[in-house]
């Protein structure tokens, strides 16, 4: 990617999935984002900040938010992540392939949810 205008945000994607682990559901967090905007991981394999990533492949298997919800048509599995705008920063890049930190959440935006049924 390139940093060359700097008017232009990356476009990236997170999921909520592993707030279970915290004991948080996953529509909570999900609310939580939308209301209050990014809480940074302390402890994410590349030190504090927002995780996300370019490719949807990365996130939709490990990090995309799974539930059942009841619906007029019955039991449905929806699975969702954020598609996001990312000021671009090339402290960004993690070193992993398809992985970004972001260390300040201000300079992430969730701008679109993108659900599928499963």
């Amino acid at each position: 990617f390139s940093v060359s205008n700097p008017n232009l945000w990356w476009r990236a994607f997170h999921g909520v999935k592993n707030v279970q682990r915290r004991g948080v559901e996953t529509l909570t967090a999900t609310e939580r984002i939308v209301r209050d905007g990014f809480l940074p991981s302390r402890t994410g394999r590349h030190g504090p900040g927002v995780y996300c990533s370019p490719d949807t492949r990365v996130v939709q298997p490990h990090y995309a938010a799974r539930q059942t919800l009841q619906t007029i048509r019955g039991a449905k599995t929806f699975e969702w992540m954020f598609q996001l705008a990312v000021k671009p920063d090339p402290a960004t890049q993690t070193g992993t392939p398809n992985i970004w930190r972001v260390r300040d959440p201000r300079d992430i935006r969730a701008y679109g949810l993108l659900m599928r049924e499963v």
